[in-house]
Formats: C-alpha cells, structure tokens, sequence
C-alpha cells in the first residue's frame, strides 16, 4: 500500500501534468498569431511607403495647377502693363 507521501507526489505529478496539458494547449495558435503579427507589420511598412509616395504626387499635382494658373495671369499682366 503506497504511503501518504507517495500518493501525494502523485498528486502533484498529475497535476504538474494536466497544468501541462493545458498550458500547450493555450499557446497552440501562438506561431500562427506570430505569422499575422509579420504579415501586418510589412503590410503597415507598404502603406507607410505608399502613403509617402502618394502625399509627394499630391503635392507635384499642386504645384504644377497653382503653375497652370499664375503663368496665364503673369503673360496677361505682361501685356497689359507692357504695352
């Protein structure tokens, strides 16, 4: 018949084991949340680098309107004040 403190280290054993289970069982997805972690860091990296290259078209469209207009005005100025 086993003694109170075989049982006891039993106990603990299985315990330590089910604690074990359980816990594997918890971080089983954690390589796959670990990939998605990537997979959005390098998207958020694209956009950065999208969004940059976008702001810098934004401003060229800008400048070359504001140019499209004040060239016609100077060239009317031109030859109203020259003349």
């Amino acid at each position: 018949m086993p003694d109170k403190e075989e049982v006891n280290v039993m106990q603990t054993l299985m315990t330590m084991g089910e604690r074990l289970a359980r816990i594997e069982a918890n971080t089983a997805g954690l390589h796959h949340t670990d990939r998605t972690a990537v997979e959005a860091l390098n998207q958020s990296q694209q956009n950065t680098e999208d969004i940059k290259q976008i702001k810098s078209q934004s401003q060229w469209s800008f400048r070359t309107a504001i140019t499209a207009v004040l060239i016609p005005i100077a060239i009317y100025l031109f030859q109203t004040f020259v003349k």
